[in-house]
């Protein structure tokens, strides 16, 4: 079965009209509500005592003079006055709070049968000018939050105008590596998912694209909901980067950044922002030049006795890297929204490479030698593109109270604009501690109860939400969400390959081998997907469906030159036409239920994956594999007290071959080691089972995880050396990986917030069961560990230091080793926190690199290098500050 865009767009169309009927099917159901009989009402007006201008959105408590929690809460209108009706007989007492007002509170106000109506009139409310201390100390951001599905860790603040990549944030993150290669894991497993702003990306390509600037969280997430797709039995992580569209007005600002590895870059970032329209927009252009290293050992054991093999090489990467992307959302009305996002991505790369090799016969007597050169060059060329529509399910009342709430906020940014050494940490924690936020509000207002408010902004995702904020959400909306985005890659290469051949004493023979090699990559991809949200029972049960599609076409075309004596001519039999085509169609359905402590998430969700092969070389191996699987997962949340709780996760997760993985072609790059795909891989079942304890206290937290991890069928790398010790690494479901262990991670505060301690340490134990050669099975510890301290100087310094520890990890056929590695920054504000000036520096010690050590019929030790000790020097300059849109002036 061959996948085309009209198959798709069928499938896709049925299952569009499936779902939107059910959607609004589920919005005919009626709300009631519930009169309850009172006897008396109390009214009035509140005013700012300055400029006598009504103050919209005050909170106004209502509590029983004998209690402290608050039996009724509202809030002012635009005109400033409220109005609490139906009220039973009884001595009340009133508490008025404001943001950057005094609180008042009016004690014996008695409704009774001789006076059933109360009106105090207009009350004066007075600004705190700077006496801020108590909404600043709320504010302060924890550097992680935990949630029932894994760790959010607030990656912001700690690397603002550090200059690093988004690859850089990652390896600071606790229970994530990032090798000397790049290659990223979670605990210990390379089998995972990573996600920017909720959507798949080519980690090589994309990853260390991306200032860390531009990073405002990332997302941990060890034990996925159904919610989210079923790829990558280790977990998920998700980037979350920062729009700051939740702020009105308008805004830019210029950064530049430069590095001792003549790595250069600047970014731009426009932002405009109104209640109807909101736009983010980023620029980032990031050139660089690195040298690299690479040393490699073997021995080969054969009945003939054992061969040696030495290669070593020094090679340079450059290349010229652009990064645009635009987000758009459009309000129609607090219920309806509509996002826009476009992006573009160009990079030309060139690189270099020198490898020396050295064969040796069985009497350590060399018996070739030779110099292979190789200079490339590839550009590449990524467009994406995305359209979303949102739709919350409101009542004209829910409505009036939502564009009310957005007033309020409005509010708030005035007084934050009044007190910029609050704004950023108040603006955070609107962002990224919903929670935290609501009990704030609440202690304002006296234990006033926040009512429900909605996203009318663009589609939030990952755990945090956080797109398109249109002010807070405290409390779920019933909601409809879908998008469709799309993306095209393009990229071509060129090689050429000079091999110089030696004899002894290095002294070249009239032996030269020269190659080119010309290839293209497509890939162009489709994902659509909606979503339905349905809070019920006062918001303690919440229903969640949604369908998905994703169809990717993939397509390689390869050819190799070689010189003869006619010139350059194609080698027919190296050439490589592969295509890949997938087709992943989804739907879950997901309950979570509140009870007492507990709160209880279980789904379920079903895949059809559909594999498209066409080998155009060699036709008898295309194939087309269609697979059904289920993926059920849990998440149980229990809270055992303000400071403490409990979680349990259950997921089960899939691992499904790539393109790397899958194409057969004998890839001879490197004419000792050589590598190919298999054909025949299927995919690999995982199932996590994950218990964690988490504590918060006035000065820092601490949260600890219990998991056991089992993955079948796992593809992994495998390598064999022939009798000539040149190792041929294929790919297959090799056999059985079990692992389990602990991780740990905390924080701490000195000196009323001056100095912040965040650390982290985990332990695991993987067992790899071979199923090609028994004695192969491996059992082995890994350990790792990392601490960040972060100093706060006077006028406006900041020092910061890091330390990691990365140790051994297991694989198949061997281990990699350990490796510790160290950083340090200063940073300063000047002109009103306008410009910001860091200095920092990045693998002190200039540690970091990739040894792995591999035994069985042979022992080799390779190990690659990355030259990534680097100083930087970073410029951020604000041009222009967010404006109120509304609100009575201050």
């Amino acid at each position: 079965m061959k996948l085309t865009l009209l198959s798709f767009s069928k499938k896709l169309g049925i299952l569009l009209i499936l779902f939107i009927l059910a959607a609004f099917s589920a919005n005919a159901q009626n709300n009631t509500s519930t009169k309850v009989a009172t006897s008396g009402k109390i009214s009035g007006k509140i005013i700012d005592s300055q400029t006598q201008q009504a103050l919209d959105f005050v909170t106004i408590s209502l509590l029983k003079s004998t209690e402290t929690a608050a039996s009724k809460g509202t809030y002012t209108n635009e005109s400033g006055e409220f109005l609490f009706q139906k009220i039973p007989f009884g001595a009340y007492k009133i508490t008025i709070s404001y943001v950057g007002y005094e609180t008042i509170t009016l004690n014996n106000i008695a409704i009774n049968e001789g006076k059933p109506t109360i009106d105090i009139g207009d009350l004066k409310l007075k600004q705190t000018s700077n006496k801020l201390n108590e909404v600043t100390v709320t504010a302060q951001r924890s550097p992680f939050q935990v949630g029932a599905e894994g760790v959010t860790y607030n990656v912001e603040e700690s690397l603002q105008n550090s200059g690093a990549t988004a690859v850089e944030a990652l390896q600071r993150i606790p229970s994530v590596q990032v090798d000397g290669d790049g290659k990223i894991s979670i605990r210990g497993s390379s089998d995972i998912k990573v996600l920017v702003d909720g959507e798949p990306t080519e980690l090589s390509k994309v990853l260390d694209m991306i200032p860390a600037s531009a990073l405002q969280k990332i997302e941990v997430l060890t034990s996925p909901s159904a919610k989210y797709s079923a790829e990558g039995s280790g977990g998920i992580i998700n980037i979350v980067t920062k729009n700051r569209a939740g702020l009105r007005g308008s805004s830019a600002v210029v950064g530049f950044n430069a590095n001792t590895r003549n790595r250069y870059s600047g970014r731009l970032s426009a932002n405009y922002y109104t209640r109807k329209f909101s736009s983010f927009n980023n620029y980032n252009y990031s050139p660089f030049s690195n040298n690299t290293a690479s040393e490699l050992q073997r021995e080969n054991f054969s009945v003939n006795g054992t061969t040696y093999l030495n290669q070593s090489s020094i090679g340079n990467n450059s290349a010229q890297n652009h990064n645009l992307f635009s987000n758009n959302t459009y309000r129609f009305n607090p219920a309806n929204s509509m996002t826009f996002n476009l992006g573009l991505t160009v990079s030309n790369n060139d690189n270099y490479n020198s490898s020396l090799s050295n064969q040796l016969d069985k009497d350590k007597i060399q018996y070739r030698n030779f110099n292979r050169i190789t200079s490339s060059g590839s550009d590449n060329l990524t467009m994406k593109a995305g359209v979303g529509y949102r739709h919350v399910f409101m009542d004209k009342g829910q409505q009036k109270a939502a564009e009310r709430m957005t007033k309020m906020s409005d509010s708030m940014r005035i007084v934050m604009q009044k007190n910029p050494g609050m704004a950023d940490s108040l603006r955070r924690v609107m962002q990224n501690n919903p929670q935290g936020m609501r009990d704030m509000v609440q202690r304002a207002g006296g234990g006033a109860v926040v009512p429900m408010m909605g996203n009318a902004g663009g589609g939030g995702r990952g755990m945090g939400g956080g797109r398109g904020m249109n002010a807070f959400s405290f409390q779920s909306m019933k909601e409809f969400k879908t998008e469709i985005n799309y993306s095209r890659t393009n990229r071509t290469s060129n090689s050429n390959y000079d091999q110089y051949n030696f004899v002894k004493e290095y002294v070249p023979v009239n032996d030269t081998t020269l190659q080119r090699t010309y290839s293209r990559d497509y890939t162009n991809s489709i994902n659509f997907k909606a979503d339905l949200i349905w809070p019920f029972n006062q918001n303690k049960s919440r229903f969640e469906a949604g369908i998905s599609s994703d169809l990717s076409l993939d397509m390689n075309r390869y050819r190799i030159d070689t010189l003869g004596s006619n010139g350059f001519n194609e080698v027919d039999s190296l050439r490589n036409d592969f295509d890949k085509n997938d087709l992943i169609s989804s739907g879950y359905l997901q309950f979570t239920q509140s009870l007492g402590k507990f709160t209880i998430t279980a789904g379920l969700r079903l895949e059809q994956y559909n594999l498209v092969v066409n080998n155009l070389v060699s036709p008898d191996k295309d194939f087309d594999k269609p697979f059904l699987t289920l993926h059920p997962s849990i998440n149980v949340m229990y809270k055992i007290d303000d400071i403490q709780s409990l979680r349990f996760g259950y997921s089960n997760r899939i691992n499904r071959p790539t393109m790397d993985q899958l194409n057969p072609y004998v890839n001879i790059t490197d004419p000792l080691n050589i590598k190919e795909g298999n054909i025949n891989l299927n995919p690999s079942r995982g199932n996590t089972f994950e218990l964690g304890y988490n504590r918060f206290t006035g000065v820092g937290s601490i949260g600890t995880s219990l998991y056991y991890r089992q993955t079948d069928d796992m593809i992994t790398s495998y390598t064999v050396v022939g009798p000539r010790n040149i190792s041929n690494t294929t790919y297959f479901n090799l056999g059985q990986n079990k692992a389990w262990g602990v991780d740990v991670n905390g924080s701490i505060m000195f000196f009323a917030g001056k100095l912040n301690i965040n650390a982290g340490a985990g332990v695991n134990r993987n067992i790899f069961t071979n199923r090609l050669q028994s004695e192969q099975n491996r059992d082995r510890y890994s350990y790792n560990g990392n601490a960040d301290a972060r100093l706060t100087l006077p006028k406006n310094w900041n020092f910061g230091a890091n330390i990691r520890y990365f140790g051994p990890q297991a694989f198949v056929q061997g281990y990699t080793k350990g490796y510790v590695t160290a950083g340090a920054d200063l940073r300063k504000s000047f002109l009103n926190r306008k410009l910001n000036f860091t200095l920092s520096a990045d693998d002190l010690f200039n540690t970091r690199n990739a040894a792995r050590i591999t035994s069985g019929q042979f022992v080799q030790t390779s190990k690659n290098q990355t030259i990534s000790r680097v100083i930087r020097v970073g410029l951020n300059y604000n041009l222009g500050g967010f404006k109120s849109a509304g609100g009575p002036p201050r």
